[in-house]
């Protein structure tokens, strides 16, 4: 051994030595410490397993180590793996702190029976404090190469993510079909030659009030996400939204100025039928109490501008200014509100109106205003009592929501409304249809009993249960299209009931009865085991009849329903094995929708994953029904694979995004803006 006190300069033979920020450990034969940052050992086994655990090693020529970088960088490497070395490299760059740095992350192997073997070697770019860059060089056997960027930023007043994907030519385009010629097949063919997408969505505050967002997407052509897949979260892979806003808001003032448009990606969408775009679209709302009267003033208005490259365009004003009286207390509270709904239409018709008649069905303007009276109340009794050692108290919670609104004249045209989907909540609307184009008509009372059983020691509501329905003193009229049937409506009766079992297990369900056929329309339960840390049991069963109302003609004798288990876990095995798994099922079809199965491994020092998914095509885009023998549902298999070494190459987010998504519950280390990802 040497030392030199004067310059800290350090020789030692045959030593180990540990790295306390990591933490890790190593033997080295010589160990030459040259400052007090800065070391080298020669040759040398590096390893973040704890004493006694030799899963993984990194084996050496040379390993230099900078603390005051928080950077290890090792020559002439290999690593063994339970014993198997099973990687050489000639460099190898690692952290020895929490720091970010640059490099390579750990790489992914995944096989698919329409892209054949994937390989993904992600490196990352740490640019600075506060914005990465992340390149992902994506080999599949089957298509070709695809190139995949991700770019990060945050600030005091922003974040984002900006996504850029090329894949610059597909070796998995169809062959020609002999009716179709070659001019055309290349023509065809052409538009596939360069693929890719583009997505951006960020968050600016430009003051305390005045907030941006933006949120766009682009895709080369209709088939790309379905094949390829994204990293942005998009949830209609049919009309693709993009939109960007600026909203404002201080004391009981808000307005927002948005606009959006759409990439419609289905083929069986015609022209006449794709979304309008909002081009631009203003809202605006006041809320304040006026004058110590107990009276609440709150005033809501839209202009908005509607586009469409075929169809009738408009410019819309909605004002709905309303005055409640709300009264309320400990035990109880009644809320009768009174608001005005005015539209006005300035309508530019097409010269030629694709799916429209030619004729005017209106002038150039329409207008429209009702009324719209609704009181909502409800009283809440509580009484405490003993269930064996354990203190509760129970809720009784009776609600009555009444509505009035009278039939007016609504614009056969339909820019932006929809019809809300039916549940609980929906019993106390003051309007059935979302959007402004539609406003229905209603005389309406409708009951609903609520109880809670609370644990008073934890807190925890141990149940609720939840009845309501909608009665009907007159039915209502106005219907979402000009074609849509109208018929007696009778509410279905509406019941939830949930309950924290215990401070792992919960149950939730909620079903509805239909009246006036009879019959279940809904059915819903889900038991779920989450103890907070990735151990999951999923048990589900989904059932949904569409109703009959707005469809012509009726078809009775084949209601479109679905019909669906759901099954899914990741649980412990045996000393850090776990077992992960989803089998969704159509009762209906007789299909599985999705299957998976798969092991995990995790230690202290390493990760080892391995899933095998099955899925029909187009579960994930565009789902396929017909299971005639002219169009059969045929599936797809992908597996993946992923190994990680924990301070040395930061697990990638690929396994735990997927199961993310797919297993309810589970949750990953990582959110969007805080990944902290260690390259080697």
């Amino acid at each position: 051994s040497l030392m030199k006190l004067k310059s800290d300069e350090v020789v030692l033979r045959n030593s180990q030595f540990i790295l306390e920020t990591v933490p890790s450990r190593g033997v080295a034969r010589v160990v030459h410490i040259d400052d007090k940052y800065k070391s080298r050992y020669e040759p040398a086994t590096y390893t973040t397993c704890p004493p006694g655990n030799q899963n993984w090693l990194l084996h050496a020529k040379n390993i230099s180590i900078d603390k005051e970088s928080g950077r290890g960088v090792a020559k002439q490497a290999w690593l063994e793996f339970m014993g198997v070395p099973f990687l050489y490299t000639p460099w190898i760059s690692f952290p020895v702190d929490d720091r970010r740095k640059s490099g390579f992350l750990s790489p992914y192997v995944g096989h698919s029976t329409t892209n054949g073997f994937n390989i993904v070697a992600p490196y990352y770019f740490n640019l600075a404090p506060n914005y990465d860059w992340t390149l992902t060089p994506r080999v599949m056997t089957n298509r070709g190469i695809q190139l995949r960027n991700e770019f990060r930023y945050l600030s005091e007043s922003s974040n984002g993510r900006i996504l850029a994907e090329l894949f610059p030519y597909d070796n998995a385009y169809p062959a020609r079909d002999p009716n179709t010629s070659l001019a055309q097949y290349y023509k065809t063919r052409e538009k596939y030659g360069t693929r890719g997408q583009f997505g951006w969505v960020g968050n600016t505050r430009l003051m305390d009030s005045l907030k941006a967002h933006v949120d766009l997407h682009y895709v080369s052509d209709a088939d790309y996400l379905n094949q390829l897949g994204t990293l942005l979260y998009i949830n209609d892979w049919r009309n693709i939204r993009s939109w960007a806003n600026l909203s404002y808001a201080e004391g009981g003032f808000s307005a927002t100025l948005a606009a959006d448009a759409y990439q419609t990606l289905d083929p069986t969408i015609s022209k006449a039928g794709r979304p309008y775009r909002r081009l631009p679209q203003f809202t605006f709302g006041y809320n304040r109490a006026l004058f110590g009267t107990g009276l609440q003033f709150q005033g809501t208005g839209e202009f908005v501008q509607f586009d469409h490259s075929v169809n009738v365009t408009a410019q819309r004003l909605n004002l709905r200014p309303s005055l409640s009286y709300p009264l309320q207390n400990t035990w109880g509270y009644l809320t009768p509100r009174i608001s005005l709904q005015h539209t006005e239409y300035w309508l530019n018709w097409p010269q030629t109106a694709d799916g429209l008649n030619s004729q005017k069905i209106y002038g150039d303007t329409f207008s429209r205003t009702a009324p719209i009276f609704s009181v909502d109340s409800g009283i809440s009794f509580e009484r405490e009592f003993s269930l064996g050692s354990t203190s509760m108290q129970q809720t009784l919670e009776p609600r009555l929501f009444y509505l009035y609104v009278p039939k007016t004249k609504q614009p056969v045209l339909n820019f932006d409304s929809a019809e809300y989907d039916f549940n609980f909540y929906q019993l106390f609307r003051e309007n059935r249809f979302a959007g402004n184009d539609r406003l229905s008509d209603a005389n309406q009372l409708t009951p609903a009993l609520t109880t809670r059983f609370i644990d008073q020691d934890s807190g925890l509501e141990r149940l609720k249960l939840s009845i309501g329905k909608i009665i009907y003193f007159k039915d209502p009229l106005v219907t979402i299209a000009k074609n849509a049937a109208q018929t007696t409506i009778k509410s279905n009766l509406v019941g939830e009931a949930n309950s924290m079992l215990s401070d792992n297990w919960s149950i939730r369900s909620t079903g509805q009865w239909n009246p006036k056929y009879d019959r279940v329309d809904r059915g819903q339960v889900s038991l779920q085991y989450n103890n907070k840390a990735n151990q999951l049991l999923n048990l589900g069963y989904r059932y949904r009849r569409d109703p009959y109302e707005g469809v012509l003609p009726p078809d009775k004798s084949n209601p479109r329903s679905t019909d669906q288990t759901d099954f899914s876990f990741r649980l412990p095995i045996t000393d850090g094995w776990f077992a992960i798994g989803r089998w969704q099922y159509s009762l209906d079809t007789k299909l599985t929708v999705e299957a998976m199965a798969g092991i995990e491994r995790e230690t202290c020092c390493w990760r080892f994953s391995l899933l095998g998914l099955q899925y029909q095509n187009g579960a994930y885009g565009t789902v396929a029904t017909n299971t005639s023998s002219n169009n059969p549902v045929t599936s797809n298999t992908t597996f993946f694979f992923q190994v990680e070494f924990k301070n040395l190459g930061r697990f990638g987010q690929q396994v735990d995004q997927f199961l993310a998504s797919t297993i309810s519950g589970f949750r990953t280390d990582y959110d969007t803006y805080g990944t902290n990802p260690q390259g080697f």
